[in-house]
């Protein structure tokens, strides 16, 4: 398994600083915010390109939903992940994450035709049928991220996230601090193996893990030992009030997960 972090929790005040911090802690690789990133990609391309730090995914950070009530809103989405899909190919990164909406629904219950959920989970598979195809030409992949209901009302969970993967050919992202807060099992990463792409890692405070946490994070990253998940595990969470917690995580991290 290979270690990443997102961008926006890095020290420094520029790229380079950043990437550079990276390389010296001995993370392996790093998740980008889609947003902006068209504008800068020559200079990511050209500092990377001096670097042992690959672009492991990119954030999509849409301008807008996914599932948005509004027809011209869900294009923009739409033709946006597509780009962010063409920047992933350009970098060389192993996909694009997406969490289709935050926060509550925008379209409304038609029941008894289909409630919003079921609206919601229909408009999904149909938009991923016509953008998996793209992300497959290009070599790159999309994950799917569930995430805890204090963020979203729609696909909190592996096995939700499951049903729309199985249709539609995305893979999953196990974000391991929303799967406990969703109270879900560890063996739920056995159980849909062949369909996690990418996986994110914090405490449970959404902090750095530090050396305690592991105590139940590594049941875990035994699971993913066990699945032969090779990919990266990337730091998501909280900024760190001291930059040195992010640099002892990778060695804390190969410590305790290699560790018998």
């Amino acid at each position: 398994m290979k270690i990443a972090c997102g961008e926006t929790i890095i020290p420094g005040n520029t790229f380079r600083e950043k990437v550079e911090f990276l390389e010296s802690a001995g993370y392996e690789g790093i998740d980008l915010v889609g947003a902006g990133l068209r504008e800068r990609i020559e200079e990511v391309k050209d500092t990377l390109s001096k670097s042992s730090i690959s672009v492991a995914a990119i954030y999509s950070r849409l301008q807008y939903s996914l599932l948005s009530n509004e027809p011209e809103e869900r294009k923009i989405a739409i033709e946006q992940l597509k780009d962010r899909l063409l920047i992933a190919s350009e970098l060389k990164a192993l996909g694009v994450i997406f969490v289709p909406i935050f926060g509550l629904p925008k379209i409304p219950d038609l029941s008894p035709f289909m409630s919003t959920i079921e609206l919601e989970k229909a408009l999904l598979i149909s938009i991923l049928k016509e953008i998996v195809p793209v992300a497959n030409s290009l070599g790159v992949s999309l994950f799917l991220e569930p995430i805890n209901k204090k963020e979203t009302h729609f696909i909190n969970n592996l096995t939700q996230g499951f049903e729309i993967a199985r249709e539609t050919g995305v893979y999953l992202l196990a974000d391991i601090y929303h799967l406990i807060l969703e109270e879900q099992s560890p063996d739920t990463l056995a159980k849909y193996r062949d369909y996690i792409g990418y996986v994110h890692i914090a405490n449970k405070s959404r902090e750095v893990p530090r050396e305690e946490d592991f105590i139940y994070l590594k049941s875990w990253l035994d699971i993913l030992k066990q699945i032969d998940y090779n990919g990266y595990i990337s730091l998501e969470c909280s900024p760190p009030k001291e930059p040195e917690e992010l640099r002892l995580f990778p060695e804390i991290f190969k410590k305790l997960t290699f560790s018998q």
